[in-house]
C-alpha cells in the first residue's frame, strides 16, 4: 500500500512498534515495489490503517512470537515469561535477566533460523457464509457544520469556518488524522463551489478549478474515539468518511444563508443567483 500523502508509512511504523514492544527507530519500512510484490491494489476505500495496518499487526504479532521463542533459550526461561520493551528482551519480573533485541536476531542468524512473518488480515471468517456473495454493510459517524458567507449582489461565496467532528475509532496518529479531515474538507470545498466537468467545454486542467491556499477556512476538527472491535488498536477508516459531509454542509449553509435550496453543484455564483431569484429573494 503506497503513501502517497496520508500517512501510511507513519501509521504502519507505529503500529509495527506497539505491537512488537519496541522504539519506532527500531522499525525500518520498506515500501512495496511492483516488481516484487503481490498486486494489492489502491490503498483506497478508507482501508489503508484499518486493512494493511491489521495486516501489519498480525504479521508482527507472529514474529513477536518467533523472537519470543529465541530469546526463551538465550535467557533460560518459558517463552510465555518473554517480554520485549525498549528495544530489549526481558524476563518478565526480573529485569536483570535481559538481551538486547539485536542479540537476539544476530543469534536467530547464527543458528540458520528464518526471522521472516506473513500477516493476512481476513475477516471473512467472522461472517456467515451465503451461498451466493453478500455485502455487510458498515457505517462511519461525523458531521461536518460550515459558515459561509454569501455576496448577494455577485452570488459568490466564501467558506469562513468548518467544524468537523469525526468517529476514527482509535486515532493511531492524531496529527495525520487531522490533516486527513483537513484535506478532506478542502476536497469537500471544491465539490460545493469550484470543480466542474462539462462535456464538450471543459478541455484541460486550465479551465477545470480546484482550491488554492487562498481559500481554505478555518477548520476546526473534532476527533471522537469509539474503538472498533476488528480494527487495529480499534482504528476505524477515515478516509471518505470526512470527504463526503463537506459539501452538503457548505451547500446547506448556502441554501440556509439566501433563503433557497442550491439544487445543483458547484454553487457557482451563477446558480445562487438563480436560486435567489426562483427563491422570491432581492
Amino acid at each position: 500500500a503506497p503513501d502517497y500523502g496520508q500517512g501510511i508509512a507513519t501509521v504502519m511504523v507505529q503500529l509495527a512498534a506497539e505491537t512488537l514492544g519496541v522504539s519506532r527507530d527500531a522499525i525500518r519500512l520498506v515500501n512495496a515495489d511492483t516488481a516484487t510484490t503481490l498486486d494489492s491494489g489502491v490503498p483506497g476505500a478508507s482501508r489503508a490503517t484499518y486493512w494493511v495496518g491489521g495486516a501489519v499487526c498480525r504479521a508482527v504479532t507472529s514474529l513477536r512470537e518467533v523472537v519470543a521463542e529465541a530469546a526463551s533459550e538465550m535467557l533460560d526461561c518459558p517463552p510465555s515469561a518473554v517480554v520485549l520493551t525498549d528495544d530489549r528482551v526481558m524476563v518478565q519480573g526480573d529485569a536483570a535477566r535481559s538481551v538486547g533485541l539485536r542479540e537476539v536476531a544476530a543469534e536467530m542468524e547464527r543458528l540458520g533460523q528464518s526471522r521472516k512473518v506473513t500477516g493476512v488480515f481476513d475477516l471473512r471468517e467472522q461472517f456467515p457464509q451465503h451461498e451466493r456473495e453478500m455485502y455487510t454493510p458498515h457505517f462511519v459517524t461525523g458531521a461536518h457544520v460550515a459558515e459561509v458567507l454569501v455576496n448577494v449582489a455577485t452570488g459568490q461565496v466564501r467558506v469562513t469556518r468548518v467544524v468537523a467532528a469525526h468517529d476514527v475509532g482509535r486515532a493511531i496518529n492524531p496529527r495525520d488524522a487531522q490533516g486527513q479531515i483537513e484535506g478532506a474538507v478542502v476536497m469537500g470545498l471544491g465539490a460545493a463551489l469550484l470543480e466542474e466537468y462539462v462535456p464538450g467545454v471543459t478541455t484541460g486542467f486550465s479551465d477545470y478549478y480546484i482550491p488554492t491556499a487562498k481559500a481554505m477556512p478555518e477548520i476546526e476538527v473534532i476527533l471522537i474515539e469509539v474503538p472498533s472491535y476488528q480494527g487495529p488498536f480499534g482504528a476505524k477508516g477515515l478516509g471518505e468518511a470526512a470527504t463526503l459531509p463537506a459539501a452538503p454542509a457548505i451547500v446547506n449553509a448556502i441554501s440556509r444563508a439566501i433563503g433557497a435550496r442550491i439544487r445543483e453543484i458547484p454553487a457557482t455564483p451563477e446558480r445562487v443567483l438563480m436560486a435567489m431569484r426562483q427563491g422570491g429573494q432581492r
